[in-house]
């Protein structure tokens, strides 16, 4: 729709050519040359990197072995550490985008977090504590807020808080509440 409208109000990423990648953000780099993609799309499961001047990607990090469709990144420091929300295999990963290095895994078959409920349920790591949540974002306080959509379950669709002790390797929830359409 974009490539034909001349009317509507957004900014055109240098090179002015249209991608392929399926995402709901893209972020400046910390110096503003460039800008990263987190692409769950055609361009497989990974950052892309590009030069912001020529469009050009110049930096592909990929996580192929425990995502599919990163639908959101968040760089909480400069360049380097970033949270990423993986919809379809209902992880959220701390990641060092730096080094291409995975901190940690929380819900989905490669969690390595144990995950706590307001209810009491306790996920232990591999379990599936959130169903194709999107949009994980950390903010501040080691808390992490996210919309848990609940695909393919009979639950509502959650909006939770997580506190993060990277220590004790755990999620606790902290917050939610539950919308029924």
């Amino acid at each position: 729709r974009w490539a034909a409208a001349e009317d509507l109000d957004f900014t055109m990423l240098p090179g002015g050519m249209r991608t392929s990648h399926n995402c709901h953000d893209i972020q400046w780099s910390f110096d503003k040359k460039g800008y990263w993609v987190p692409a769950g799309g055609g361009l497989g499961n990974q950052l892309n990197f590009f030069d912001a001047a020529a469009g050009e990607r110049m930096k592909d990090i990929g996580f192929e072995d425990i995502t599919q469709d990163i639908n959101h990144a968040q760089f909480v420091s400069e360049d380097g550490g970033a949270y990423l929300s993986s919809r379809l295999t209902s992880a959220v990963l701390k990641v060092n985008a730096s080094t291409g290095g995975i901190d940690w895994v929380a819900g989905g078959a490669d969690g390595t977090y144990t995950v706590y409920h307001l209810d009491g349920t306790v996920y232990g790591p591999g379990d599936f504590p959130f169903n194709g949540q999107h949009n994980a974002e950390y903010f501040g306080e080691n808390e992490l807020f996210m919309v848990d959509n609940q695909y393919e379950e009979t639950r509502p669709t959650f909006y939770r808080v997580y506190a993060i002790d990277e220590v004790a390797e755990t999620l606790t929830e902290v917050w939610n509440y539950a919308y029924a359409a």
